[in-house]
């Protein structure tokens, strides 16, 4: 679906076939249920999925070359691929056999909970912001592929393997 100007989905999107979004603003705060199938949005000024479940998407790309704002569960069976810059608006919970994010992320001090058995941080990317993390494998046995992950308190913890939950250590005065 390709429009000059916003698109706005306040209800559940059920995806009957690969999905192609394409405008300037997109917001999607109804949670979208896949049905096994592709989504990918390509919006060229912010983009929001807010709110519901996100769930049985097969991959989930991101690539309008703006900023995303993510807030609830997304649950992929193949990839999921930001190349957007990446804001959470509340906590967040990603989960897919490999999430990829081509720029930042910024927490915004909201939980993130990454369940993948590859993590890729790639381009001008980090995470920051404070929040808890929880890295954490979707087959127990996997070890996890490490990255440099960092908030505005400093390091979390650079290559990391097997991460279970990663707190940012408190500050005191």
């Amino acid at each position: 679906i390709t429009t000059s100007g916003s698109q706005t989905y306040t209800n559940l999107v059920t995806l009957t076939g690969l999905t192609r979004l394409i405008g300037t603003t997109g917001t999607l705060s109804g949670g979208v249920a896949g049905g096994g199938n592709s989504l990918q949005l390509s919006f060229s000024a912010p983009t929001s999925l807010s709110g519901g479940t996100f769930s049985n998407i097969n991959a989930l790309t991101v690539d309008g070359g703006s900023t995303t704002t993510l807030n609830g569960t997304f649950t992929t069976t193949g990839t999921q691929q930001y190349d957007d810059q990446v804001l959470l608006g509340g906590i967040t919970a990603l989960s897919a056999p490999a999430i990829v994010f081509g720029n930042t992320v910024g927490t915004a001090g909201n939980d993130l909970t990454l369940t993948t058995d590859a993590l890729s941080v790639s381009g001008p990317g980090s995470i920051s912001g404070g929040g808890a993390l929880t890295y954490q494998p979707r087959v127990a046995a996997t070890p996890l592929r490490g990255v440099a992950l960092t908030t505005a308190r400093g390091a979390w913890l650079p290559a990391v393997y097997r991460i279970r939950r990663i707190v940012p250590p408190t500050m005191s005065t």
